[in-house]
């Protein structure tokens, strides 16, 4: 027998050992109805994303200092981005907002 034969029959043998639930009743149909979101709700879409160790592990740190999850915490990070593309106020990292700040504090001196 073929690895393709093979394949065949596990497969049959996967399809004959279904079961399916029974159609839901009027009453059930309706409770899983209302735990749809309502319509015009905002729908969330999953990513996957591949991420070197050490980007990972200050993303979990960074999360966890900021007391959320860590896809909460890069949804936030993704949404500033936007942000910062939309509007004319930039978003800066700390860091350079603190050198900027301690050359003004050089050049007053």
């Amino acid at each position: 027998m073929t690895n393709h034969e093979t394949s065949s029959v596990d497969m049959q043998s996967v399809n004959n050992g279904l079961v399916f639930d029974p159609a839901p009743t009027p009453d059930e149909e309706k409770q899983l109805l209302d735990q749809l979101p309502s319509p015009g709700s905002e729908v969330m879409v999953v990513r996957s994303l591949r991420l070197p160790l050490d980007v990972d592990e200050q993303v979990t740190a960074a999360a966890h200092d900021a007391g959320v999850a860590k896809t909460v915490w890069m949804r936030q990070i993704i949404e500033a981005a936007l942000d910062d593309r939309r509007d004319d106020d930039r978003v800066i990292r700390l860091a350079d907002a603190k050198r900027a700040l301690t050359l003004l504090r050089s050049n007053a001196a």
